[in-house]
């Protein structure tokens, strides 16, 4: 991915959250994680995953919701999900 991928991603969540619109991002169930990584050396943007779903969510800039950790993680942790601000 580009750069340019990276900020038109950052832009368009900015603009969500914004104007209140639902947006999509990966959620997380932590407590069926069993650290084996797989999600962190999938990810094309070198995001650390497995830090980032202890949280509930992925929520690094970084993160293009590819959908590569969900594809690997083989205990069904991270699933889409969306988020909307009240």
């Amino acid at each position: 991915e580009s750069s340019y991928d990276t900020i038109e991603g950052e832009l368009g969540q900015k603009i969500a959250k914004f104007l209140h619109i639902p947006h999509i991002h990966i959620q997380s169930n932590p407590g069926l994680c069993i650290s084996c990584g797989k999600c962190d050396q999938n990810c094309p943007m070198s995001v650390k995953v497995s830090e980032e779903l202890k949280q509930g969510f992925v929520s690094s800039n970084e993160c293009i919701h590819c959908g590569n950790c969900i594809d690997t993680c083989p205990k069904n942790v991270l699933c889409y999900g969306f988020i909307s601000k009240k």
